[in-house]
């Protein structure tokens, strides 16, 4: 019987070793990396659907006809993105209380900014996709909150530990109730 000499043994240990700690570091980096991209996807797709309820406000305003189906058309829009929010409200909520706290007040304010304006655009009569936009209609105002859910967004996701401490420090600071 071959019995391997005990400095072969050890350099196959080592060998063995070292091969089993790449391995789990390669497929650590693979989870990390697969859970930060499901969360980047996440996180953009829910900023997306806030901005389109943004966009329904130009969709009211050039609307095709003042016909009941194209209203309708825009309301079940308006339920999609509602139902949108709500879901995605939720699943940022399960990864982050505080992001989850901050999508809620961002897309709150935008649907308040809009309003208004939606509320007049319903009663106006549709402008015409071809023509530029009246001098004498506003633009909606973007929320000052969209960019501190995507700052904070970008802190979450951060691989430098000082924008993590950041973040969970303005987490700890919203939660205490001492603001942003």
């Amino acid at each position: 019987m071959y019995t391997m000499p005990k400095d072969s043994t050890q350099t196959a240990l080592i060998a063995a070793a070292t091969s089993l700690t790449v391995s789990t570091l390669t497929m650590g980096w693979q989870f990390f990396k697969s859970q930060q991209d499901r969360r980047r996807q996440l996180y953009g797709e829910a900023y997306k659907t806030v901005e389109s309820w943004h966009e329904m406000y130009y969709r009211v305003s050039r609307r095709a006809s003042k016909a009941k189906t194209v209203e309708k058309e825009l309301v079940d829009k308006f339920h999609e993105l509602q139902e949108s929010i709500d879901y995605y409200r939720g699943w940022i909520t399960l990864e982050s209380s505080y992001l989850g706290e901050l999508y809620a007040e961002f897309a709150n304010e935008t649907k308040a900014f809009t309003e208004e304006l939606n509320q007049t655009a319903w009663r106006r009569e549709p402008l015409s996709p071809q023509k530029p936009w009246p001098a004498d209609r506003a633009h909606p105002n973007k929320s000052a909150l969209s960019s501190v859910f995507l700052s904070a967004v970008h802190d979450h996701l951060s691989l430098n530990p000082l924008r993590k401490i950041r973040f969970y420090w303005k987490a700890l600071k919203k939660k205490s109730g001492h603001g942003f």
